[in-house]
């Protein structure tokens, strides 16, 4: 595997954050079988634009894969080696929004209260296992490069708001023939208010708010129109620490 670390840094990152992408880090460094590895961070860039920054830089060093980070996740050491053991082209982690009611961040096709079919956040996912699903977050993904040559750019679009891209993506690999899949064993955790958002959050906050735990329509944050608008030039750091 020759992997790039794409990790989209908006303004800063949270020292739990820094600490557990040393850890990650690390253990590849010691991992004979990932090389050569790089890193690409997109500094205060629009987030589709940084996203694609972190393609063309895929391409350019010729990546096998990339694993995408988000400035505020919290991952184990082994996250790769948990998700690239599935030999899958789009495989991520669970990952939930960072503010109540913390919602899955895992898109599923079921049924509403009116027995009729829609997509939506899959609240009442299996708790363990791998499982394919129509799309998830960028929190935590592995991608196959392969995946961003078998698509015509721009591979990410984004809806009013800040939100989105990462959904456009996952729907425009499964119309070029790839599936998306979540391992739901790779709990990964989202700061949110001084509070790590993840599996035991959400039980906990669903079981002191069970009427507004499917709340469907979440508060959205002024960070995430911020990234939506801002145009301001960003700079991109590449490095190889383990060539």
């Amino acid at each position: 595997m020759r992997l790039l670390l794409g990790i989209p840094v908006y303004s800063s990152m949270e020292g739990k954050t820094a600490a557990s992408y040393m850890a990650l880090s690390l253990r590849l460094g010691a991992n004979p079988y990932v090389r050569p590895v790089a890193m690409c961070m997109p500094h205060r860039t629009q987030m589709v634009k940084a996203r694609h920054r972190i393609v063309e830089e895929a391409f350019e060093r010729d990546m096998t894969h990339i694993l995408w980070l988000d400035d505020d996740m919290v991952v184990m050491p082994d996250v790769l080696d948990r998700l690239a053991i599935h030999q899958k082209a789009i495989v991520g982690g669970l990952c939930h929004k960072r503010l109540p009611p913390y919602s899955p961040l895992v898109l599923h096709r079921q049924k509403n209260d009116k027995g009729e079919e829609e997509d939506n956040w899959w609240w009442d996912h299996p708790e363990h296992g791998l499982h394919e699903v129509l799309g998830t977050g960028f929190g935590c993904l592995l991608t196959a490069t392969q995946v961003f040559h078998d698509m015509d750019p721009p591979w990410f679009e984004e809806k009013t708001g800040g939100a989105g891209s990462d959904l456009y993506f996952c729907s425009r690999a499964r119309e070029a023939g790839h599936q998306v899949y979540v391992d739901f064993d790779v709990d990964v955790k989202h700061l949110g208010q001084r509070e790590e958002a993840g599996s035991a959050r959400r039980r906990e906050w669903v079981q002191a708010h069970p009427e507004q735990a499917q709340i469907q329509n979440c508060v959205q944050m002024e960070q995430a129109e911020d990234r939506a608008h801002t145009s301001r030039p960003g700079t991109t750091i590449v490095i190889n620490p383990f060539d």
